[in-house]
Formats: structure tokens, sequence, C-alpha cells
């Protein structure tokens, strides 16, 4: 998995919010800075997607993306590296605003962030992001590396759970890796144990008037995706993947059972990337900055088609 940066980022020249918002959050913006695509409705991003599926060719302006995409990526303005677990250092948005979202899982949650951001905002609320890198939402002692013993993220995990239910969120967005997550013993996590694992964590966050939803994972390419695009400009279906990959499967369908037990909210994104097919390269955009991680373009794209997902979350 990537390592996270430390502050926000702006690449290639494309703007993470309109002004007014950027003025809001701290975030400054030269002023030659062009703005981003915003996808108009969701029946667009999915026209586009299939598009896409029969491409074979990197147009003139997602070539020119290409050598950028891996780091198009945008970060959480924190100054300790891979996480962020305090409501002082981990809020986005007006700071002032009493209503809060809270965005909770691991980097898959962390990208959101520019999607989500618009309409929470819009809302009359701030999002508070609460993840650590490597360590999913669900309930489970995974192989970390890069933390050493499982007990860091189940520990950071019980750490979260108290300060939510501390902090009274009007709604908890959860987002989560699922793709190549393998367990202490060193087997890859089924279905059936992610939807449990993370059904325990939605029970223990829910509370009267509070909504939660779970954010469908991102597809899992077995390469980075820049790197795959850059030794197929002329043939970029070679970097496709199935949804579900039997390359690199993902767990949505846990995800997805989990929710739907909980009476949680699932948002669905696969039309988002994918048909049955999922493409390395939608449109102009270079969507992925590695395997799995969404580029800060396209997570942008998709902010419109997000806020109408999760307005029914905000009151």
């Amino acid at each position: 998995m990537r390592t996270r940066g430390k502050r926000w980022h702006r690449r290639r020249g494309s703007v993470l919010l309109g002004s007014s918002l950027l003025l809001t959050v701290g975030i400054f913006v030269p002023a030659a800075a062009s703005t981003p695509k915003v996808a108009p409705s969701t029946a667009a991003v999915s026209a586009l997607v299939r598009s896409s599926v029969n491409a074979h060719k990197l147009s003139k302006a997602a070539r020119a993306a290409l050598h950028g995409a891996p780091s198009d990526a945008t970060f959480y303005p924190i100054g300790r590296g891979e996480f962020c677990s305090t409501v002082y250092e981990c809020t986005v948005g007006p700071t002032t605003a009493s209503k809060i979202v809270v965005l909770f899982g691991d980097s898959h949650a962390d990208m959101w962030v520019p999607a989500i951001l618009p309409a929470v905002v819009k809302s009359g609320a701030k999002v508070v992001v609460l993840w650590q890198g490597l360590c999913p939402a669900a309930k489970l002692s995974i192989a970390a590396p890069a933390y050493g013993d499982p007990a860091t993220c189940n520990k950071f995990r019980v750490d979260m759970i108290s300060l939510i239910n501390q902090i009274h969120p009007e709604a908890v967005l959860i987002g989560e890796r699922s793709g190549g997550v393998k367990g202490p013993n060193g087997f890859y996590t089924s279905n059936a144990e992610w939807a449990t694992a993370l059904e325990t964590t939605i029970r223990a966050i829910s509370a009267p008037g509070r909504s939660i939803a779970v954010i469908e994972d991102t597809p899992q390419f077995p390469v980075p995706v820049p790197a795959c695009l850059s030794f197929h400009t002329t043939s970029t279906q070679a970097c496709a993947v199935t949804f579900d990959s039997p390359k690199s499967p993902g767990l949505q369908a846990g995800q997805k059972t989990a929710a739907l037990a909980t009476g949680s909210r699932f948002i669905v994104t696969q039309p988002w990337f994918c048909t049955t097919q999922c493409p390395a390269v939608i449109g102009d955009m270079i969507p992925y900055i590695d395997s799995s991680h969404i580029s800060t373009t396209y997570a942008t794209y998709l902010s419109g088609v997000m806020g109408r997902a999760i307005k029914p979350l905000l009151h």
C-alpha cells in the first residue's frame, strides 16, 4: 500500500474544490490553477465507463496525465504521516460547524475526501477523518507489516469507535480496503468473515438518529495502474481487470452483507469504475494512483455523484 503524505497536494494543475470552499478549509490555490471536471450525473459517469471499456489507446490528454498519475493524490493535512486519530487534527471543512460527519477506516476512507467534502460542507457540517493505513474498520486482526503486531490496528479501532461515540456525529461513512487482506495466519479473509467483522463495528458505532453508510471498495489491480499503462499506451485493456477480479479479489460482497444486516446504507460505487470490466483509464483520466487508491482528479470528478449518494445521510 502506498505511503500516505502529510498534506494536501494540488497535482497537475487541478483544484480540489471551488475557491470559496478552499478558503473555508484554509487551502491555498495558485491563481493559475484550473477547475477540475465534475460529472453532471450518474448516467454520465456510467456512459464514460462503458465507452472506456472499448477504448484501447490513451488519448493525448491521458498520455499527458500519465507521468504525474502516481502523485495525483490528495492526502489529509496532518503532520504525523499515515494516520489521523484526533478531532483537532482530523477536521476538514468549517471547523466551527456543529454538525459532524465522520469518515472512518483506512486509506480507502481517506482517499474519498475530495468526493465527499463538497456535499458535507454544503449541508453545514464538517468532516472528521479517522483513519490508519492498512487498518480496516472491520473488527479483524490483520497482518500489517508496516505496523508489526496486529494489536496496533485493533487498538486504533477500539479508540476510534470510542471517539466516534463521544463526538456524536450525525453520520459515519466507512471506507476500507478489502482486496488482498490477510489475517495473522497468512490466509486471505473471506467475504463471510469480513461481513461478520464489519457488522460488529457498525453495531458498536450505531446510535439513535445516526446514519451509517459503507462505501463499496474500489477494484483491486494486480499491479500499479500507471506503471501498467506506461507499457500499454496503445493496448490499455491489457491493464484492465474484471469485477470481482479473480486475480486480486475484493470483499465487496461482505461489505454489502454487513450494511444490509445492520440497516446501514450501502453506497454502490462499481458503476463509477466498472461494467463487468474495470478499465485502467476512464475517458482522459487516470483514475488510480497505484493498484487501488483513486486519484484526486477522479475523486473530484465523482464529487457530484457521491454527494447525491450521501445526501440522504445528511440531516
